[in-house]
């Protein structure tokens, strides 16, 4: 489920652009979760959809 952006590309943006710290507290919480199913992450973020694309 850790299919992640490259970390230096997400630090350029969450210090580039300033409304963008949401990012770096998504990637903390994503490095510090155990999801193994669309469904964990889910109940992390309970009131959003997720979108899964193949």
């Amino acid at each position: 489920m850790k299919r992640i952006v490259a970390t230096s590309t997400l630090g350029e943006d969450w210090e580039t652009y300033k409304d963008s710290k949401h990012l770096k507290t998504w990637f903390d919480t994503a490095m510090n979760s155990n999801w193994e199913t669309p469904n964990a992450v889910k109940q992390t973020y309970q009131k959003y959809t997720l979108i899964l694309t193949h």
